[in-house]
């Protein structure tokens, strides 16, 4: 509820609108205990969301954004997204991803 993570809400929508509006990208909010989740979904493969994600690591400006409002982009299936929701442990899943993704 920050006004970094506003404007960082914002940014994002902007470059989805930007860079993958043909994509017509599903942008919603969720919510851990002291962490607002930004999801971005349907995507039709893995190739497109490391493509995304890529884009996301990519842009200056976005990236301003992300580390002024403490965000931890990351990708995570459907199942695992299940399993956070769930157990609400953001840490363990940013290991596991860390170590799959690495760099």
């Amino acid at each position: 509820g920050n006004a970094n993570s506003r404007k960082l809400k914002l940014e994002l929508a902007n470059f989805n609108q930007t860079n993958f509006r043909e994509k017509k990208l599903d942008f919603t909010t969720s919510s851990l205990p002291q962490r607002t989740l930004y999801l971005i979904r349907t995507f039709d493969n893995e190739m497109d969301v490391m493509r995304y994600f890529s884009s996301v690591k990519n842009n200056a400006r976005l990236q301003v954004e992300i580390q002024a409002a403490n965000a931890k982009p990351y990708i995570i299936s459907l199942s695992n997204f299940r399993t956070l929701f769930k157990e609400k442990n953001e840490q363990v899943y940013l290991e596991f991803f860390n170590k799959k993704y690495p760099g």
